[in-house]
């Protein structure tokens, strides 16, 4: 009973005690050493997420919004903007309703319908359009890239059409993908399909 006794009252020595608070001072100091970089990552995250899904929001407008707002009888596609000019380095983009069909953005700027601003430090910084239906986009060259691109989602089915600001024209590629990239360098892909599918990697 005694000894049962003297060892119910043992603790931790020194040395244990001196141990468990330097492995928890390494773990906790590996953890905050990574943080900026892990938050920075799902900052850009995030808002490759939320453009993805500006897409998706304009191709629903394209396929359930009935008559527009300047008068009846007028049901006009939908699509995504953006300029990322010289820089390349955007932080806005906009959803548009294409009033005259002509399946690109007029910059007169009466087919606005949403401005989105992106606040974190990531910026899109350009597109790439693909032949071929594959997942390999990291070739990217003068004449399959651009700067200003429109996506149209044209009613009713709806069709998308890629139209490459930069060059005037629109592309017959099967598929886009759009960079979003922060200052750290590290970079997201929009994934954009002609067959509806919208993508984020």
């Amino acid at each position: 009973m005694k000894n049962n006794k003297i060892n119910f009252l043992r603790g931790f020595t020194i040395i244990e005690i001196l141990i468990t608070i330097g492995i928890f001072a390494l773990v906790s100091s590996m953890i905050l050493a990574n943080y900026p970089k892990f938050s920075e990552r799902l900052t850009l995250e995030q808002t490759a997420q939320k453009i993805a899904l500006s897409f998706r929001e304009a191709r629903t407008f394209s396929l359930t919004v009935g008559e527009s707002e300047i008068g009846a009888k007028i049901f006009p596609g939908y699509g995504v903007h953006f300029d990322a000019g010289e820089s390349g380095d955007n932080k806005e983009y906009l959803i548009f309703s294409d009033l005259d069909s002509d399946k690109k953005y007029a910059a007169s700027g009466d087919e606005e319908k949403d401005t989105f601003k992106i606040q974190s430090s990531a910026s899109i910084s350009g597109a790439c359009f693909e032949e071929e239906n594959t997942d390999s986009f990291d070739e990217c060259n003068s004449s399959n890239q651009t700067k200003i691109l429109d996506v149209v989602f044209t009613r009713p089915k709806p069709s998308i059409d890629f139209y490459d600001g930069e060059k005037s024209q629109w592309r017959s590629e099967q598929n886009v993908v759009i960079f979003v990239a922060n200052p750290e360098g590290d970079v997201k892909k929009i994934i954009i399909w002609k067959t509806g599918q919208i993508r984020v990697e």
